[in-house]
């Protein structure tokens, strides 16, 4: 396989996904990016310093939109650890979704 050919089955989308999640009784409507970009990747998965860092977090800063707006880091951190549980669900539904379709 050459470069090209790779890069058709392996290159990160920029798309997003509208997906409903349901947590706590409550049911909404969020934006899910379809792939991480590289560098996402790096911030969800880098090694958290002092226990300070959630990666729940990280991956719903990375990964998901309310409305309009991105859930920023410092956003994300103030969720409970079951909604933040749901949003990664969702997060790695579409994802792995993404993943059988391209396979």
């Amino acid at each position: 396989m050459d470069i090209k050919g790779l890069l058709e089955i392996g290159k990160w989308s920029g798309d997003i996904v509208e997906k409903t999640v349901t947590w706590n009784g409550n049911t909404f409507d969020v934006k899910i990016k379809r792939d991480l970009s590289p560098a996402d990747y790096e911030v969800v998965y880098a090694s958290v310093e002092n226990g300070v860092d959630s990666r729940m977090a990280r991956l719903v800063s990375r990964s998901v939109i309310i409305g309009d707006e991105p859930v920023g880091i410092d956003v994300a951190k103030l969720f409970k650890p079951s909604l933040l549980n749901a949003l990664c669900a969702a997060v790695h539904d579409v994802q792995k979704t993404e993943d059988v379709k391209k396979n």
